[in-house]
């Protein structure tokens, strides 16, 4: 298995109704905690439409809401339904006109109270243990424009330590949230976020499984050290504009002392990476990131001789082949084994079952080479057509026997040989000449005990010129048999065996990945570059 992550190919010359799944807190003397907790009741009839509280009246998309509301795009409303039992007593929550959200309740005698406010439908987010507190709180790490936003208004609150001196109860989010403003033009496809930090522990992830532990503290317990939105929109995308869009992407609480990297794509392949300042962010808090040097705005705007441009952000299932020890591997809940239904995946399902290093996420994307000859990945698929459009892949030439992994994909996965990956027609739209140069740049990893090779592969016109891995210019000659020439069906095939890329030298596959850089000359309008399996032997 070849699994390659393509950095660039270029360089032509991101409280609605409440049910009753809060049962009781009770009040202990000498300030011990005691926690209340959701009992799964989960109602499912029809929400009534008459209200017995009231709504927030600040604009829901203004910086005074709360982050509910700026996320959700709306205010708290409830009805006659959400209601509250506190020591046997039953009470509406309200929120006032800056979105806070809280009961009134009675003096009552001294003690500090934790209790959790479960939002009908609150269970998406969380896989409550046996005990309390509240263990399994899922923070996503692939959050989907459309819908994460709605589905947030489900999510858990907190209310801790008793009273203001109006006999309050206030809840507060067990989340936060960063902000992302782009300017510039297109239509993005994902908006991506990499931790920047060198630690290999639980610390450095972004998002996961967290748990709000008995002295207040609130952690991860597993997870991944990114976070990606999702922009697609069923081949859509989001549109942006010189005046600035505003993205927002939910993440843990704490200190990100070494900044992130952001990464834009859109959905014409191109690019553009950032580096954001340190910052730290607390529950219930948004905070608006910066790029290093002191912009608050991060102008899109892609090298103008980039072709090509893909990391593959939109990837999120299956294994953590690239080996951060701390980052776990997750796939959808519908299905763990994607080969057996491969069309049951829309592309858009949260993910947050674990699954193992080297499980993908996705069935072959193209399976049978003879069915996709000439046709693209939108035309010819063995996914679901929902997928395609998810992962923003229908414009690619061929992704034949691909499959998805976490911020990679796979050539020939099921298998050690076999595979291709042939991106787009690289051709510039305008030719003043009628044969350029183009440089690619890739990061490969060879599969655990395979015996193939990795090769580039110009079709038509076109030959390798140079060819550098991990900083290191390698002679041509030694791959290319000798002399440096078109071989079979006009295929010019740079190969690369395993004394030149070895391959891991054992199941950590962080051990594998290598930096190439090719340089391609003589290429004309007919050149079609491609990231193949030397050997093509069924």
């Amino acid at each position: 298995m070849n699994i390659v992550k393509t950095d660039k190919l270029m360089r032509s010359s991101k409280i609605l109704p409440l049910a009753l799944s809060l049962v009781f807190c009770s009040c202990v003397q000498e300030k011990m905690l005691e926690y209340a907790r959701g009992g799964g009741v989960e109602k499912t009839s029809p929400m009534p439409e008459e209200s017995a509280g009231k709504q927030a009246s600040v604009p829901a998309g203004s910086e005074a809401a709360s982050l509910r509301e700026r996320i959700t795009g709306q205010a708290h409303v409830f009805t006659s339904r959400d209601e509250i039992y506190f020591r046997s007593s039953i009470y509406h929550p309200v929120v006032d006109a800056a979105g806070n959200v809280s009961i009134k309740v009675p003096d009552v005698s001294s003690g500090d109270y934790i209790m959790f406010l479960f939002p009908e439908g609150s269970r998406f987010w969380f896989a409550s243990q046996e005990e309390a507190p509240l263990d399994g709180l899922i923070i996503p790490y692939s959050q989907i424009y459309d819908s994460t936003a709605v589905l947030f208004s489900r999510y858990p609150m907190v209310a801790k330590k008793a009273y203001s001196a109006e006999g309050a109860l206030e809840f507060k989010e067990l989340i936060g949230a960063v902000s992302v403003q782009v300017s510039g033009t297109g239509s993005l496809a994902s908006v991506h976020l990499q931790n920047n930090s060198t630690e290999r522990s639980v610390k450095a992830n972004l998002a996961g499984y967290a748990s709000y532990t008995a002295d207040g503290k609130y952690e991860l317990s597993e997870g991944v050290d990114f976070l990606n939105l999702n922009c697609t929109r069923a081949g859509k995308g989001v549109d942006i504009s010189s005046a600035g869009k505003t993205f927002y992407l939910l993440i843990a609480p704490g200190d990100y002392p070494e900044g992130l990297t952001l990464t834009l794509t859109d959905m014409d392949h191109k690019g553009q990476c950032f580096r954001v300042k340190p910052f730290s962010v607390a529950a219930g808090e948004i905070v608006p990131l910066e790029e290093e040097g002191g912009s608050a705005v991060f102008n899109y705007r892609p090298d103008e001789d980039l072709l090509f441009f893909e990391h593959f952000d939109n990837f999120v299932w299956g294994g953590n082949v690239k080996g951060n020890p701390a980052v776990s591997s997750y796939a959808p809940d519908a299905s763990s084994d994607p080969e057996s239904n491969p069309g049951a995946r829309g592309g858009y399902e949260q993910a947050f079952t674990r699954v193992g290093t080297v499980t993908p996420g996705s069935a072959f994307i193209q399976t049978n080479w003879e069915a996709v000859t000439g046709w693209t990945v939108g035309d010819k698929h063995n996914v679901s057509s929902e997928y395609v459009a998810s992962r923003n892949i229908a414009d690619i030439v061929y992704m034949y026997r691909c499959q998805e992994f976490q911020g990679c994909i796979s050539v020939g996965g099921g298998d050690n040989t076999r595979g291709g990956y042939t991106p787009v027609k690289t051709w510039p739209v305008e030719m003043e000449r009628p044969y350029y140069s183009l440089k690619a740049e890739f990061d490969v990893c060879l599969r655990f005990g395979t015996k193939d090779r990795f090769a580039t592969q110009l079709s038509e016109s076109g030959i390798a010129s140079r060819l550098v891995i991990d900083g290191q210019e390698i002679p041509l000659e030694h791959h290319l048999g000798g002399n440096n020439t078109y071989t079979h069906s006009f295929q010019n095939l740079c190969s690369m065996s395993a004394d030149v890329i070895p391959g891991p030298k054992s199941a950590k596959y962080e051990e594998g990945w290598h930096h190439v850089e090719i340089t391609f000359s003589h290429m004309n309008e007919f050149s079609l570059l491609g990231f193949w399996g030397y050997d093509t032997t069924p």
